[in-house]
């Protein structure tokens, strides 16, 4: 059975530490509006249209001078998803959180954002320890139950990770990636039927989810046959992000099962292009496709 790639190496969008999660981030107007809400708000990921470098100036400038224990969390905090996330520094990243941490060691949303450099970091052992602790501390923390049902479901934990799932949509039915993270492990069961229920749902609830068309594309073409309804969601998914390889190697494969050979070539050639944000054994099977694609249509 094939599995979704892009599902599982992707970090999605999630929402600050009021638990008022709706599938994404929310948009800030402008940069300055972004800088406002960092400066303000605990934050799992970076508020749309904030400027890095100046949030981190920013909060250099405010941590020496704040004396308020649970305001200075936030902000050692909010800079460590600035070089998470923006930066790429987990060093710097992992001291942040370390230090927001032992300043106000009974905020649950800080242990997620620790969580969250380790999965990113290749940890999901202490990935899992801190959503573990997370939840220790607010059982009602939905993001915490989705992210670590994301590190259970990579870890082929699939009863483990629907359980999660199933409690983080209990806690907050109108989150989209706890749909999508269930259909996708349940899809790792061959539970298809739920599976396309649950990408369905997600969908539903955001229309621009990318991993749900895609994996839900996967699922038709695996389980259902259904060429016609897999192709429509792998076209529905480059819609949303045109730059995906794995779902243009994944329309190549649907395409070449419809006998349509030279677009599936043309596919395949995409994939090439996008190598660089692609798996390599990805890349190096679209390479050998094109190769006997391009010699039986000689």
């Amino acid at each position: 059975m094939t599995k979704g790639i892009l599902g599982r190496a992707t970090v999605l969008a999630i929402l600050c530490a009021a638990c008022a999660f709706i599938g994404g981030c929310r948009t800030a107007p402008d940069s300055k509006a972004a800088l406002s809400e960092i400066m303000t708000e605990l934050v799992s990921s970076l508020p749309p249209g904030l400027d890095a470098d100046a949030a981190l100036a920013a909060l250099d400038q405010a941590i020496p001078v704040t004396s308020t224990g649970t305001l200075i969390a936030v902000y050692y905090s909010n800079r460590a998803t600035i070089y998470r996330d923006a930066k790429k520094d987990y060093p710097r990243a992992l001291a942040d959180y370390d230090k927001a941490i032992e300043l106000a060691p009974g905020v649950s949303q800080v242990y997620v954002n620790r969580g969250m450099l380790h999965q990113l970091a290749g940890d999901p052992a202490l990935a899992r320890a801190d959503y573990s602790k997370a939840l220790a501390l607010d059982p009602e923390n939905a993001l915490a139950y989705c992210r670590r049902g994301d590190v259970d479901r990579m870890d082929q934990q699939d009863d483990r990770s629907i359980a999660d799932y199933t409690a983080a949509i209990a806690l907050d039915p109108q989150r989209a990636e706890a749909f999508c993270g269930r259909g996708m492990a349940y899809a790792q069961t061959a539970r298809y039927d739920l599976a396309l229920a649950d990408f369905s749902e997600a969908i539903k609830l955001n229309p621009r989810d990318y991993t749900a068309y895609h994996e839900r594309g996967l699922a038709y073409l695996e389980e259902k046959t259904d060429l016609a309804r897999a192709l429509a969601d792998m076209d529905r998914a480059l819609d949303v992000d045109p730059h995906q390889p794995v779902a243009h190697a994944d329309r190549a494969r649907i395409l070449e099962f419809l006998g349509r050979r030279s677009e599936a070539l043309e596919e395949y050639r995409k994939v090439v292009k996008l190598s660089a944000s692609a798996p390599p054994a990805v890349v190096e099977q679209a390479k050998q496709r094109i190769a006997a694609l391009e010699d039986e249509l000689r």
